[in-house]
């Protein structure tokens, strides 16, 4: 699941970055390397967006130049979008290669293409090391060159013998040709000039393009500028320059030519702008490679192999193994377009072959030649040729085996054809006959496949299976045709037995075997095979030989079946007529005398009758079944019986009465099951036995116990909860001062005393512990209230006591005082009696408040 989540996310990413790029936003297609700046690396988001176009032809216009000379800012008008980072600075925008395209289609030839911008990362770069930047140039360019169908080399102001210098890489494409080996080529240079100020006119030229043709592009004898020259020119067959002025002096308008306020001021700029912008989408075509169009996976296809040719260091790249690389993929998919292509013409034959097709070989022998001249006008290597040919070879194996499984298949349907014509119901018809008909069907399918059998396909029609095949057809009908003639045979012997002989009249042996012995006669004649065999023949003529003793037996013994049949269909109505009036009461023990004296007295009639064992068997197996029915029933109705006295019992119990305890209720239930045990024990005697369904009876009766007994817990558990904390209370005293809880010794005995109230002696079912928590529960919250209000009032008490003995103290000691100041000794020790009775008469009524 997880790895299903992931690339479903990933392709969203993918729907994303390729939104993003048709709407305008450039992505990176080719990048440098982190672990070196002269390696390139391949983009996933790049590609995405190059294989999301797919087979449809592309149009890639790029742009190279010296860095920091407004290539990108170019690249966006071009392309009609901001898609392309824009710097004033020293540090570039842009590094390596990005891409960007447009979802409006250009048509050329009558083919609708999709523009496809690609920017690419100024020449001389500052951010580049010394040692790698020559490379990275030449990678970068070359890359861009062998992309475009339109290259914009972009340079600042005329260009000097400097700016072709630069172009060096090119020299390397004269060594090698045309990288694409294609001689159609359609691509075009375009050297953009910026910020010129010279008037052509002035100097005697029409044009840019002239000015490069004549002083640019001049031989001038210097080797390198030949071999620079020489490239150029095998690559791009056309050429055209153009120059813009200078947006403005003002480097603080340059910085924002995009402000409308200053559009008045750049116009001649912007004029010239749009005036080359549609020379070069004028100028773009679509490329092609090897005489195919350039699409958005080829392109995405070349990128990867042209990068790895480019990254290879050292003595390890050169132009040529570049060209090579080209090559290879040229030969590979061209190879893989040719077999696509002779599978999809050899299927169309493969589809339309009919029957009797004679000239397989040729058809299949044209499409090979056309198919090979395809790939050789193409791809000269003779390993793709040798793959192409066993590719070829092999297909054609295949083409030639369904051809011969067509042939054989319409070779045996026009034989099974011919053969179903041959009607096999005509009892006119004998064997003979139709075994010589079936030779000469064969012998006319034997001459087709001579006919078929040309020397380039012999072997590919399987004659030996198919002879094979029509042998058992061959089989197939012979058999047949004795299967309908033995079946017919019996019928019309039995027929004209019936005719010559009447079962109510009275016929001598002789003359019926003399009957028998003369059909057989004819018989045999009919069926003569001369000669032919077949597993099965032996099998036919002992059923005809057996057909005549079996019919004269099947004769006599119609009308004992008659009686039989008759008598039977009596016998088992009788008693099933005398079965079904048997009264099925509770306790009804005699139910299998009754049964059996009823069966001996049918069978015996049956006997006195018909003496043929399988219908007293038939017989037999009736009344045993109509027994089977009668004692099942007759079980049901007992098993009902004590169920209800089973429920009748258990109804009297008094699940309210508090005073009973569960054990009473448990013991009561299971003598009432006993009793039910000694009913049944009395009621199944060995005929019935298993007839009543003991262990659904118990099932029942212990179901019916447990709802009982939980329904005594639900009614006594509710009671208890809410009645046991009343009678605790009325038990405990928790008034009585002691040193100890009061529910220490009295709640632990009444706790027992309502335990055995609810013991099951143990008797267990699903919620009893739910029944026997709530009980626990009910007496460990009584016993924590109790003890929690005995310790509060033993507080009081204690309290209490202290107050008293204070106040006492308090007392005794202000009146002896008061009576000593006032009459001396005797006032004193009457002052204290005083205060000490008003004392003990205040703490009363403070107690009885309390």
């Amino acid at each position: 699941m997880d790895r299903i989540l992931t690339i479903v996310f990933a392709v969203f990413l993918c729907a994303l970055w390729v939104g993003d790029v048709m709407a305008g936003r450039a992505v990176p297609l080719c990048m440098p390397d982190v672990k070196g700046n002269e390696i390139l690396r391949v983009s996933g988001e790049g590609l995405g967006v190059l294989r999301s176009i797919g087979d449809d032809p592309v149009v890639v216009i790029a742009i190279a130049g010296p860095a920091r000379t407004g290539k990108s800012y170019f690249l966006s008008k071009l392309s009609g979008t901001t898609s392309f980072k824009v710097g004033h600075g020293l540090k570039a925008q842009t590094a390596g290669l990005w891409i960007s395209t447009d979802k409006v289609l250009l048509e050329r030839n009558n083919v609708e293409a999709r523009l496809v911008f690609i920017d690419a990362e100024g020449i001389g770069s500052i951010t580049r090391d010394k040692g790698s930047i020559d490379r990275w140039d030449t990678s970068v360019v070359s890359l861009c060159t062998m992309l475009s169908s339109v290259l914009i080399y972009n340079s600042n102001k005329i260009p000097s013998h400097s700016d072709l210098e630069k172009l060096h890489f090119f020299s390397m494409f004269s060594r090698t040709g045309s990288y694409a080996h294609d001689e159609k080529a359609t691509e075009t240079l375009v050297w953009l000039i910026r910020d010129n100020t010279i008037d052509l006119a002035e100097e005697g030229y029409d044009n840019w393009t002239s000015f490069f043709e004549n002083e640019v592009f001049q031989d001038t004898g210097n080797a390198a500028r030949i071999d620079i020259l020489s490239g150029i020119r095998a690559v791009f067959p056309k050429f055209r320059a153009i120059a813009l002025p200078p947006p403005s002096v003002d480097p603080a308008v340059c910085k924002n030519l995009d402000d409308a306020s200053h559009r008045e001021e750049i116009s001649p700029f912007l004029d010239a702008l749009n005036s080359a912008v549609e020379d070069i989408v004028s100028l773009a075509q679509v490329k092609s490679i090897s005489g195919k169009p350039m699409t958005g996976k080829r392109c995405a296809d070349l990128i990867g192999i042209w990068v790895d040719a480019l990254n290879e260091k050292g003595d390890k790249f050169t132009w040529e193994s570049l060209y090579e690389k080209n090559i290879k993929y040229v030969c590979i998919t061209q190879l893989e377009e040719c077999t696509e292509k002779f599978e999809y013409d050899i299927n169309r034959i493969r589809i339309a072959l009919t029957c009797n097709e004679k000239n397989i070989v040729g058809k299949v022998n044209d499409i090979e030649q056309n198919i090979i001249a395809e790939l050789s006008s193409i791809c000269e290597r003779p390993e793709y040729m040798d793959k192409l040919q066993l590719f070829i070879k092999n297909e054609l194996s295949h083409l030639l085996d369904k051809w011969g499984r067509v042939q054989y298949d319409c070779l045996l349907e026009h034989f099974n054809y011919e053969i179903s014509v041959i009607d096999l119901l005509d009892m006119n018809t004998n064997c003979k006959t139709v075994i010589n008909t079936i030779d000469n069907i064969k012998q006319g399918i034997q001459r087709k496949i001579d006919e078929l059998t040309s020397p380039g396909v012999k072997g590919k029609i399987d004659s030996e299976a198919l002879t094979t095949k029509m042998e058992e057809e061959k089989h197939r009908i012979v058999n047949k045709w004795f299967v309908n003639h033995v079946q017919d045979f019996t019928n019309n012997y039995e027929e004209r037995l019936r005719s010559n002989i009447d079962i109510t009249k009275k016929v001598t042996k002789p003359e019926a075997e003399n009957l028998i012995r003369e059909f057989g006669r004819e018989a045999r004649g009919h069926f003569q095979v001369n000669g032919y065999d077949f597993p099965e023949l032996n099998g036919h003529m002992k059923s005809i030989e057996l057909t005549s003793v079996e019919c004269g037996h099947k004769i006599l013994d119609e009308w004992m079946k008659y009686v039989c049949i008759t008598q039977l269909r009596e016998c088992t109505e009788k008693f099933e007529y005398d079965i079904n009036r048997i009264p099925l009461p509770c306790n009804e023990k005699n139910i299998v005398k009754k049964v059996d004296d009823m069966e001996q007295t049918i069978i015996t009639k049956l006997s006195s009758i018909c003496e043929q064992a399988e219908y007293r068997a038939k017989l037999e197996l009736f009344v045993n079944n109509a027994k089977i029915d009668v004692l099942n029933q007759w079980g049901k109705v007992q098993h009902d019986c004590l169920l209800k006295h089973f429920n009748h019992g258990i109804s009297g119990i008094n699940l309210l009465d508090m005073n009973t305890n569960c054990k009473t209720v448990i013991n009561t239930i299971d003598n009432i099951k006993q009793g039910i045990q000694r009913k049944f024990d009395e009621l199944t005697s060995p005929g019935v036995k298993g007839k009543i369904d003991s262990e659904g009876l118990t099932t029942k009766m212990e179901d019916e116990k447990h709802r009982i007994v939980n329904k005594w817990f639900v009614n006594h558990v509710e009671d208890f909860t809410k009645k046991y904390e009343k009678r605790l209370r009325s038990r405990i005293d928790i008034k009585e001062k002691t040193n100890r809880s009061p529910a220490e010794g009295y709640i632990q005995e009444i706790e027992r005393e309502e335990r055995s109230h609810f013991q099951t002696n143990g008797y267990d079912f699903s919620e009893l512990k739910g029944h026997m928590n709530s009980i626990e529960l009910t007496m460990t919250k009584c016993r924590y209230e109790l003890s929690d209000e005995w310790r509060k009032l033993q507080e009081r008490i204690a309290w209490k006591d202290v107050v008293t003995k204070t106040a006492y103290s308090i007392g005794v000691g202000v009146g002896g005082t008061a009576g000593f100041m006032v009459s001396g000794p005797i006032g004193a020790a009457g002052g204290a009696a005083a205060g000490a009775s008003l004392v003990r008469t205040l703490t009363a009524l403070f107690s009885e408040e309390d």
